[in-house]
């Protein structure tokens, strides 16, 4: 399958989601520079909590192609969290994508601050805990899975840095949301 067929399939499958802004099948050169971009970020404390650790995009680096897909507010996300904190290699807390179930999570006793939730029965290791990771993993990504040639599909977010060079490649300044999938070729028998 050339370039051309996958970006045919590609925006094929974008075509009818509501929200996305620009589409761009990513170069070696940008992987690279994304990389690059996402390595530095994670030296810097994310949210006053601890260095970041972007899983999901290492992932996505496995992958022969990654898809970067601009998006505005409109932009059905993965339904996995985005973010979690981890301590200890235990997730302590995590993103909630629905107002719904932050209040389900407040009625439960955990304690949601904006989009995120700190597990009630994890509360005891965050205060003793020194040192907390802000961990982005992967995600599904549906719309592609329905492709039969593709295989391996992943999604994650870009570091800040990653999303500006991301519209700046694409010409889609002042956005939301940027999302990188990457995916593999199936190979024919």
């Amino acid at each position: 399958m050339d370039i051309r067929e996958i970006e045919k399939k590609v925006k094929s499958a974008l075509g009818g989601l509501k929200g996305v802004i620009g589409v761009k099948i990513l170069s070696q050169e940008e992987r690279g520079k994304i990389l690059e971009l996402e390595l530095e970020a994670e030296k810097h404390v994310l949210y006053g909590l601890g260095e970041g650790l972007n899983t999901g995009l290492r992932e996505i680096l496995k992958r022969e192609i990654i898809v970067a897909i601009a998006n505005d507010n409109e932009f059905e996300w993965p339904p996995e969290p985005a973010i979690q904190i981890v301590s200890n290699g235990e997730v302590i807390g995590e993103e909630i994508k629905s107002p719904e179930k932050a209040e389900e999570y407040k009625k439960q006793g955990h304690v949601v601050a904006g989009n995120l939730v700190i597990y009630r029965d994890k509360t005891r290791s965050v205060m003793s805990a020194r040192n907390f990771t802000v961990v982005f993993p992967p995600m599904s990504f549906k719309p592609f899975k329905r492709i039969s040639e593709f295989t391996d599909v992943v999604s994650a977010s870009p570091c800040p840095p990653g999303h500006l060079f991301i519209c700046e490649k694409m010409g889609t300044e002042n956005i939301p949301g940027t999302l990188l999938v990457g995916f593999n070729i199936k190979k024919k028998d």
